[in-house]
């Protein structure tokens, strides 16, 4: 687990606008946020704190939020349960405990990335808008969440409030981005946070699976691979927009499962969200096939990251592909996740909206291979 934001709070306000390493790569609108409360350790811990709290409740109103705009297959007498069930899974997950303490910029992430789904699901434009510019701001690898805004606003509003969501997003982004000029009095920390997220030159090992590949690989196919990597990234963007048009939560949750998958500077406090919201689409479970073998997946690989660390980092017993071994099974079961909350969906749509007379096992077994 990475402390991103430990090294922008630690340096002085000189070198938070100087930028003159690689090291601090946030936007000077989030230095500048932080460094009001970068000498106070109580202050920062509370709010950090308060982050995670907002977050669970934000997510706990989205839930309720989404169970009345949806027809749920599911008993009555459970669907107020889930809404609190989203709260616990957020607040009470240890991932989200361990990313508080260590003072990850991801709970920051997170807490953005909640106003984003409360703000898409209460049709708040201006809101939405704004936050999702500020999150591309803050990272580009956010980008496919333009999508996501597209298709809730053409699925729970209409056309205009889609071109609405996109005018605010646009300007959004161009604010943020001229505030944080102005902070930083012009504009060369571009290649430092923009830069860094596009080409990532810091091979510090994370969770992802660019660090093990970008320093095994000859120095001038690097630009190559660079590009094929990010393209990797939002190839599938389009795709999942037309095969998951009809609900948009759905492709949130898959959105947020490749920006963890596939982000060159990923870590565990990326899962947390759409872990928490999994409950939301409980209507799914029957038709998802490999829970118990994901599950378990995740819970080993958490356990023996740290394992493979320390025998790699500080014994020395071990070497990097004991550490990569483990957080690529992890990425893998991820990718598991995201397509087989796919094929429930689709499955569940063929069962739902198929004619009559149509052998719905037939017709599954097209895509049973997903």
């Amino acid at each position: 687990m990475d402390s991103i934001l430990t090294k922008a709070i630690s340096s002085t306000w000189f070198v938070v606008l100087t930028f003159p390493s690689q090291e601090t790569f946030q936007q000077p609108v989030f230095l500048a946020a932080f460094d009001v409360v970068m000498d106070y350790a109580k202050a920062l811990s509370a709010l950090f704190i308060g982050f995670d709290v907002l977050t669970s409740l934000l997510l706990r109103r989205c839930a309720r939020m989404y169970m009345k705009k949806e027809k749920l297959s599911v008993a009555s007498e459970y669907v107020s349960d889930f809404p609190h069930l989203v709260f616990r899974c957020y607040l009470f997950n240890p991932l989200t405990v361990a990313s508080c303490a260590v003072f990850n910029i991801t709970v920051v992430s997170n807490f953005f990335v909640a106003i984003f789904l409360f703000s898409l699901l209460s049709q708040c434009g201006f809101l939405n808008g704004c936050i999702t510019g500020l999150l591309i701001h803050q990272n580009l690898h956010f980008l496919p969440l333009i999508f996501v805004q597209a298709l809730g606003n053409k699925v729970f509003s209409s056309n205009l409030k889609l071109l609405k969501g996109l005018l605010f997003t646009a300007a959004s982004f161009a604010g943020w981005n001229a505030l944080s000029v102005y902070l930083h009095g012009s504009a060369k920390f571009l290649p430092n946070t923009y830069g860094f997220s596009l080409l990532f030159p810091d091979l510090t090992p994370n969770v992802g699976i660019f660090w093990y590949h970008f320093c095994e690989v000859f120095e001038h196919f690097r630009s190559f691979f660079t590009w094929a990597f990010q393209l990797n990234y939002v190839v599938y963007v389009l795709p999942l927009a037309l095969t998951l048009r009809k609900n948009p939560i759905i492709y949130f949750i898959v959105t947020l499962v490749l920006m963890s998958t596939f982000a060159p500077y990923p870590s565990l406090a990326d899962t947390c969200v759409y872990l928490a919201i999994l409950p939301m689409i409980s209507d799914l479970t029957k038709y998802i096939r490999y829970t118990l073998i994901i599950g378990c997946t995740y819970v080993s690989c958490l356990i023996l990251a740290p394992i493979m660390w320390k025998m790699w980092i500080i014994t020395g017993s071990g070497n990097a592909n004991f550490y990569f071994a483990v957080t690529l099974i992890f990425d893998v079961a991820q990718i598991f996740l995201a397509t087989d909350l796919i094929y429930a969906f689709i499955r569940r749509d063929l069962r739902n909206f198929a004619p009559k007379g149509i052998d719905i096992d037939k017709a599954a077994a097209g895509f049973a291979c997903i």
